[in-house]
């Protein structure tokens, strides 16, 4: 992606690694949020974690693959933001997933970046 939009690429994987970090914290301490291990909203703050990161990941990497990875993220967070919401003690949680679904659907506006030769 051209240097003009590197401030959207920034700023996603800034919420990338802020959500990756909040969710994965409150899915190591879901009796404070007053779910289960195994259930359902623990199995999406680890699945929204672990996509969040791998997210930032490829965007740091300027991986071809990117925009995939970055749609998938627009949607895992934003139904893991309305799954969560209304859920004590998670809404650090669901609105850094607002915040990453917004910044994912902000960098699917810009244009693909062009593919990279394969070595």
């Amino acid at each position: 992606m051209p240097d003009v939009e590197a401030p959207s690429i920034q700023l996603c994987i800034e919420a990338s690694l802020e959500c990756h970090r909040l969710c994965a914290e409150a899915a190591l301490r879901p009796q404070s949020a007053g779910i289960r291990i195994g259930s359902d909203p623990a199995a999406t703050l680890l699945n929204c974690a672990e996509l969040s990161l791998v997210t930032a990941h490829f965007l740091m990497a300027r991986a071809p693959e990117q925009h995939a990875v970055v749609q998938a993220c627009a949607t895992v967070s934003r139904a893991s933001a309305e799954a969560l919401q209304d859920l004590t003690g998670l809404q650090d949680c669901v609105q850094i997933c607002q915040v990453l679904a917004e910044s994912c659907l902000q960098l699917l506006r810009l244009p693909a970046p062009p593919r990279r030769a394969v070595a």
